[in-house]
């Protein structure tokens, strides 16, 4: 069995982690656009604040454009996929080649939707991609250790992010509080999602 370095542990961590927050804000900016097709406002300064980001939007369409393909947005989640193709990219090695291609596809379906006047076909691709993306890596990796990081990071990350959108019981727990900052000086490849 293989070892796998430091630095190829931070990538996958990086990768990982943008592959979950790529696959979860897109299902919730679906969710968005479905509002917006019934007339139905969306509250995106309300997710700006939860997500701790700058509201820079004039209106729910405009959040809804710009908050999934605005590249120069280091938010955005065009930005999110274009570091997880990134970190991938680095890992070609580690992950295979065909893994890869998934992270691909995510990519081009994403820039497929960023041209769509409806992009929820496109948006569906992105998550299918993500999807395929999980059974190949846990197929075709054969590092244990890569394995178990994946699953913790994508428990991790779920548990993070839910715990932005729906109203805590007891204690907060240290879901990823704060990750992305700190003395590492933050994600390869990306802003800090």
């Amino acid at each position: 069995m293989d070892t796998v370095t430091l630095s190829k542990q931070n990538r996958l961590f990086w990768l990982g982690r943008y592959a979950e927050r790529v696959y979860t804000t897109t299902q919730y900016m679906m969710k968005q656009y479905d509002r917006l097709i019934d007339g139905e406002t969306v509250d995106y300064e309300t997710f700006c604040q939860k997500m701790g980001i700058p509201c820079a939007y004039d209106s729910g369409d405009d959040f809804c454009r710009r908050y999934l393909f605005d590249s120069t947005s280091p938010y955005s989640v065009q930005s999110g996929v274009e570091a997880m193709l990134g970190n991938g990219m680095v890992l070609r090695e580690t992950i295979t080649s065909p893994t890869l291609a998934y992270l691909q596809m995510a990519h081009s379906a994403m820039e497929l939707a960023a041209r769509s006047e409806a992009p929820g076909v496109e948006l569906q691709w992105v998550l299918d991609d993500i999807m395929a993306f999980r059974g190949s890596f846990d197929d075709s990796v054969e590092v244990e250790t890569a394995h178990r990081q994946q699953r913790r990071l994508r428990l991790l990350c779920q548990c993070a992010l839910f715990g932005h959108f729906y109203p805590r019981r007891g204690p907060r727990l240290p879901c990823g509080a704060g990750a992305g900052t700190g003395s590492r000086g933050g994600p390869p490849d990306g802003g800090d999602l």
